[in-house]
């Protein structure tokens, strides 16, 4: 038995192990648990970004230097028939004019270098989810902005990090 002046023992922190910088390993009572790491952080960005567009709560990050975007004619048809939901997830925008939007901010877990790349790739994205007519339009642009801004295979995780992931995947 322990003294009334010592502390009992700390459990010791769970281990992970990613195999190929693409899966999260962990042992569990009845065996491994094997978490492909760009799936679950795409869920985990997913559920945020619902949630954000639901409450309008979207965390901004004000650029230094605001972004021109060029978009298509097509492009910018779709961009404003979303452009509530933009700003509901923390994007800062305004029309410049002539097929082109200024962004003078983006939400504060979008670490991009290219904003202009991660508009381009989140209307490809949600182009593809539009065409499945059980999904919505924010249904289909919190999934195409999770999948812009997961962690991607390849990124080598350290042990807080897939410790951190893991537990975020369970909240959700």
């Amino acid at each position: 038995s322990l003294g009334n002046d010592m502390e009992p023992e700390e459990q010791p922190q769970k281990q992970f192990m990613q195999i190929h910088k693409r899966y999260i390993v962990s042992s569990i009572k009845s065996g491994l648990m094997l978490i492909d790491q760009q799936a679950a952080h795409e869920r985990i960005l997913y559920e945020r970004y619902m949630e954000e567009m639901e409450k309008n709560s979207g965390v901004s990050q004000q650029l230094l230097f605001p972004v021109v975007i060029q978009f298509s004619a097509g492009d910018i048809v779709l961009f404003q028939e979303l452009l509530h939901e933009f700003r509901a997830l923390g994007f800062i925008l305004d029309d410049f004019g002539n097929n082109q939007v200024v962004v003078n901010g983006l939400p504060a877990e979008a670490n991009v270098a290219s904003p202009q790349q991660l508009f381009e790739g989140m209307l490809e994205y949600y182009k593809t989810y539009k065409t499945d007519v059980k999904i919505d339009k924010r249904e289909g642009l919190a999934r195409s902005l999770s999948k812009r801004l997961s962690i991607q295979y390849g990124k080598t995780l350290g042990n807080d990090e897939m410790r951190n992931l893991v537990d975020e995947l369970f909240a959700c």
